[in-house]
């Protein structure tokens, strides 16, 4: 094989590795974590397994896995719903598992309903 052959197949492997970084960079940035009543709520992405921290605590949470397409072309969201902590102000974040990416922090008040002896976030 010819010199320039060589060169041809180390700059198209190049590429290709290249190419593969940047798509898994672009999943790989934080998400955006966001509430709605006591729900966490963030964009959905072709991963399945998040990590979820509350105050310190990671608990590794499985979420529906959507493609590239799907998380492209229709916006899917992951969500999780944490287990109350009456009276306390919880911090959240996720990452994708095994990852340092953290989304940004939320924070969800829980207080105790005293008529129904249930409990509710603020």
């Amino acid at each position: 094989m010819s010199r320039n052959g060589v060169k041809v197949k180390r700059c198209i492997a190049m590429g290709l590795a290249l190419a593969g970084l940047v798509a898994a960079s672009a999943f790989a940035k934080p998400v955006e974590l966001s509430v709605r009543g006591h729900t966490l709520v963030w964009p959905g992405a072709p991963y399945s397994a998040w990590t979820v921290e509350a105050d310190g605590v990671r608990e590794t949470v499985h979420t529906p896995r959507y493609t590239v397409t799907e998380v492209r072309e229709k916006h899917p969201q992951d969500t999780y719903n944490p287990d109350p902590q009456p009276g306390k102000r919880v911090a959240y974040r996720v990452a994708i598992k095994n990852q340092q990416n953290w989304s940004n922090t939320v924070y969800i008040r829980w207080r105790r309903d005293r008529k129904q002896k249930r409990m509710l976030p603020l």
